[in-house]
């Protein structure tokens, strides 16, 4: 089974992806995190990526097995990962990632679900179930808020705010692969749904696609 997830920053993608893919013994992917460490390590390195030369040392360097969650997640690092996405070299390097990814299924497992921005789209569009799930910009700040929080990390709701409507515009208006629903894919609003409401809407939808 392939499963394609997109939708927009904290809308709940990462929780409910590992918990379907949990359900369904999928191999889970989120590759959102692989645009925060190629922006960690660019900005730790002082790597310009508008250079070839320094986009092949990042990419010799890159690793999903990078340890340090918490700076992954900075104000810095998100707002480095939304220009990150707009560089053919790095979307082209990290495409192939996503799909080699998703063309070796580990033996244990039934399946692959990718959770990300352009994955029913551009990585997966032949995925058999393709899910897309949103929620309020405001009730995403809240979600991202508490995230932050929870890690230690100093924040400010309205600056999350702030660069959460920023990043949709820059996501949704890119020249490469935006954010968008594929069309046939389902579109789950999580604004006022709990985590298990979500999951159990989601589950439903993907056992109907099965018994077709």
């Amino acid at each position: 089974m392939i499963i394609a997830l997109d939708g927009p920053s904290a809308a709940g993608k990462g929780v409910i992806g590992k918990k379907i893919a949990h359900l369904y013994r999928l191999a889970y992917l989120d590759t959102g995190l692989l645009y925060r460490i190629m922006a960690y390590l660019a900005y730790e390195n002082n790597f310009d990526i508008e250079q070839l030369a320094d986009r092949e040392k990042l990419f010799n360097l890159f690793t999903v097995n990078l340890s340090p969650a918490t700076e992954l997640y900075t104000d810095t690092i998100s707002k480095a990962a939304s220009k990150i996405a707009t560089n053919q070299d790095i979307r082209d390097f990290l495409t192939i990632f996503q799909k080699n990814f998703a063309a070796t299924i580990p033996k244990n497992k039934k399946g692959v679900l990718l959770d990300g921005r352009d994955i029913g789209t551009v990585i997966l569009p032949h995925a058999c179930v393709k899910l897309y799930i949103t929620a309020q910009t405001n009730i995403r700040a809240e979600r991202r808020y508490r995230q932050l929080v929870s890690k230690k990390i100093k924040c400010d709701f309205n600056d999350i705010l702030k660069n959460l409507e920023k990043r949709d515009q820059q996501d949704q208006n890119r020249p490469l692969c935006p954010l968008k629903p594929a069309k046939d894919a389902f579109v789950i609003d999580t604004s006022f749904m709990t985590i298990p409401q979500a999951i159990q809407t989601i589950k439903n939808y993907i056992d109907s696609c099965l018994h077709l």
